[in-house]
């Protein structure tokens, strides 16, 4: 069974200073395809891939559902919306996107960025009920220091169940687990979100080992268990620190080096994400 990444961005030449996490980075203000995604995890066992937005605007979400038409590789896309818009208007958006079948739901990525900003208020928490009711996937890309305020908005929704991009990105630099490593895990505890293994690698120096993740991961692995964890990427934004082929080394030791069994890494590697995406099984296709 072919492994899903869940969690790729693409992005043409003349797109980079639209994409926030580009305008600060020179290596990645260039484009990323399709080719290059297909040299980048050759030889990796990942054949199909989720395409999130990388720009808090509808008109990149628009872009990449149309780029992704084609693509036989991206088996699900994830968009954006204004979550400070009337409700009305935003489910009308998710009725446009839906015009695309492989149109899955949205990231919750505000225009400030990491602030914390989209995890509460009336109309923001108004609108989280709409999606909810319309069927579309939602994703929290939120950061250590607002994992707390995330799980009182997840506790303040009936039956929201959003997937926290890159483990909520702790502090991987310097190796300190607490407190992020409490606050997932009361979140994990007493909420029924999952979790993306992604972007952990640039969170890590260059100089990053697979022990220096292992703590990490090994941690997500304990409080989420395999069933709410899926793998990813975040490429290319992951290439600032490592190439793709040494991430997917590194799950694979610390995978091995947990003790996980074949159905619990089969669950990490593609399982959990077929089961959120709502994909088939043997072809990706909804």
């Amino acid at each position: 069974m072919s492994r899903i990444d869940s969690h790729i961005h693409l992005w043409r030449e003349r797109d980079w200073p639209d994409i926030p996490i580009s305008r600060g980075i020179f290596a990645l203000q260039r484009a990323f395809l399709p080719e290059d995604l297909a040299v980048a995890t050759q030889s990796t066992g990942v054949e199909r891939y989720v395409l999130v937005e990388a720009a808090p605007n509808t008109a990149e979400t628009e872009f990449i559902l149309e780029f992704s038409r084609d693509l036989d590789s991206v088996v699900a896309v994830v968009g954006w919306v204004d979550l400070e818009a009337p409700t009305a208007d935003v489910l009308s958006e998710i009725e446009r996107f839906r015009t695309f079948p492989k149109f899955r739901g949205i990231r919750a990525f505000s225009p400030g960025g990491f602030d914390g900003r989209w995890l509460g208020g009336e109309q923001i928490t108004a609108n989280y009920r709409a999606l909810i009711e319309a069927g579309a996937t939602v994703e929290l890309l939120i950061s250590d220091v607002h994992v707390r305020k995330a799980q009182t908005l997840i506790e303040s929704i009936e039956g929201f169940a959003p997937l926290i991009n890159h483990g909520a990105r702790p502090a991987v630099m310097s190796g300190r687990l607490v407190p992020w490593s409490d606050e997932i895990a009361a979140l994990a505890r007493d909420t029924p979100a999952l979790c993306k293994i992604s972007g952990l690698v640039e969170r890590a120096s260059v100089e990053w080992t697979t022990d220096r993740l292992y703590p990490f991961v090994a941690h997500l692995v304990d409080v989420f268990g395999p069933d709410r964890l899926m793998f990813g990427s975040n490429w290319p934004v992951m290439t600032i620190m490592a190439t793709y082929a040494r991430w997917v080394d590194a799950m694979e030791t610390i995978m091995a080096r947990l003790g996980l069994s074949a159905a619990e890494t089969e669950a990490i590697w593609h399982g959990t994400a077929e089961r959120f995406y709502g994909l088939g099984a043997e072809n990706g296709k909804a």
